[in-house]
């Protein structure tokens, strides 16, 4: 009684079964459990061929694992998973399948230890589900995404192309107006972008501003018109959000399998890749990947990389250009220029790697470094040519991004003094552009270098 009260406890179906005279699995006992779950009252199951008990008659190979158990001592337990359908209802279940213990002259059993695993597999598939889907719009996230791509490029030989649709200026939304406008918009866009696309193709939330969309079945890159020309049509009405009215625009890149390589995460890239060209060009745009515009930009990152290199094994010099004054043709000073000194590309001028060191931050140390040389070298000219050079002067550049990002006079001072120049030794020169973009900082800036008396060079008047 205390064993069948254990049985009855468990939270799992037991069934134990005993050959017959024709050699079939035949119940000998059940706990309450399995009862339960087939809906079977107390002791029904006894004496019932296996194929018939309801939940286990579903699947054959539980009737075939028990009687071979029956049969022979040398098979190996079984474990076996089903699904059972209870109306709309679809149960999980797994099935342990072993031989008992013989004791003396006793039958051979076998013992069925059932596992209800439904709310396990409810549990995977919601997460999965919250692991592929955006919480946000409810489309297909990034993952998922990138699944059907694979699928797509597996399962079918005709080309496709992914599109990047990014929403021009949306960081000004969530500055101005707060994410939770910032979050409506992005849901009444996903909803104006499902009925641009066709039913087999697929669009997907990658990122907070960032849409993608799979175009299936296209014969050349121009195939992808009409449904890029339907996604700027819908964005064209305005969006009626909190109680405002909102314009939105968006730039979109493609990228197909004519001009990328067949592989998901490639083409994604590519489409993003042209997605940032097209927004670099302005609102609205649309680019199409060119392999070659993706050289040119690995070919940049590559230069900063080198860059970095450069700086730290000193192949940066400068060079000296001459001052000449025209009232009397004599030597006012130099204005230091800097070149790289690469070592298998050879000399490289600044209009080639000065914008890739402003993009990469890497303009300060480079603004400092030459600061600090250039004062070095004209004191030293200073001194060697005392009659001749007691007046030279040094003229330098400074970036606009050098103005915005560092203490501009901080890294003079520190430049004079290292020298032991006046500052009236240095000129500073900066760009109109940079003057004009932050006019109140560089007037700060001027009054400042102005108490040092060094004297300040306007470069790129009337651009």
């Amino acid at each position: 009684m205390l064993l069948e009260a254990v049985l009855d406890a468990l939270p799992v179906g037991v069934l134990i079964f005993q050959a017959d005279a024709n050699a079939q699995p035949v119940c000998h006992s059940a706990n309450a459990t399995f009862e339960r779950w087939a809906s079977y009252g107390r002791n029904q199951l006894i004496g019932l061929q296996l194929k018939q008990i309801r939940m286990l008659l579903e699947n054959s190979r539980i009737n075939l694992a028990v009687a071979d158990l029956l049969m022979d001592r040398e098979v190996k337990p079984r474990e076996i998973d089903w699904s059972t359908s209870e109306g709309p209802r679809h149960r999980h279940l797994s099935a342990y399948i072993s031989l008992l213990p013989t004791i003396a002259d006793a039958p051979r059993r076998v013992v069925v230890a059932v596992r209800d695993r439904t709310p396990e597999i409810q549990a995977e598939s919601n997460l999965r589900r919250t692991m592929l889907n955006d919480p946000l719009t409810g489309l297909p996230n990034r993952v998922l995404f990138t699944e059907r791509v694979e699928e797509m490029i597996e399962a079918n030989d005709s080309n496709l192309a992914v599109a990047i649709v990014n929403v021009d200026r949306f960081k000004r939304v969530n500055e101005s107006l707060g994410h939770v406008v910032g979050d409506e918009l992005l849901v009444a866009v996903a909803c104006r972008l499902l009925p641009c696309v066709r039913g087999h193709d697929c669009i997907a939330r990658l990122s907070g501003d960032e849409f993608a969309i799979l175009i299936t079945d296209i014969d050349d890159a121009d195939d992808t018109k009409p449904v890029i020309n339907r996604i700027h049509a819908a964005l064209s009405t305005p969006f009626h959000i909190s109680g405002g009215e909102y314009f939105v625009s968006a730039s979109i890149g493609i990228a197909t399998t004519f001009s990328s390589r067949r592989y998901a995460e490639d083409i994604i890239r590519d489409a993003d890749f042209a997605m940032n060209t097209a927004k670099a060009q302005g609102r609205g745009g649309v680019e199409i990947y060119q392999s070659s515009a993706h050289v040119a930009a690995r070919d940049l990152f590559r230069m900063e990389i080198d860059l970095r290199n450069a700086l730290a094994r000193g192949e940066l010099e400068l060079h000296y250009q001459p001052l000449v004054r025209l009232s009397d043709h004599g030597l006012a000073g130099f204005e230091a220029l800097a070149r790289w000194n690469h070592p298998e590309r050879g000399l490289i001028y600044p209009a080639e790697f000065i914008p890739v060191a402003e993009d990469s931050g890497l303009i300060v140390p480079l603004g400092r470094w030459a600061l600090n040389t250039a004062c070095q070298q004209i004191a030293d000219w200073r001194r060697k040519f005392s009659t001749l050079g007691k007046d030279l002067i040094i003229s330098v550049n400074v970036s606009g991004i050098q103005l915005a990002r560092d203490d501009v006079v901080e890294a003079v001072q520190s430049a004079l003094k290292i020298s032991k120049l006046p500052g009236s030794a240095l000129k500073v020169e900066l760009t109109e552009s940079a003057i004009v973009e932050n006019p109140e900082r560089s007037n700060e800036i001027f009054a400042q270098l102005k108490v040092l008396q060094s004297s300040i060079a306007m470069d790129d008047f009337g651009t």
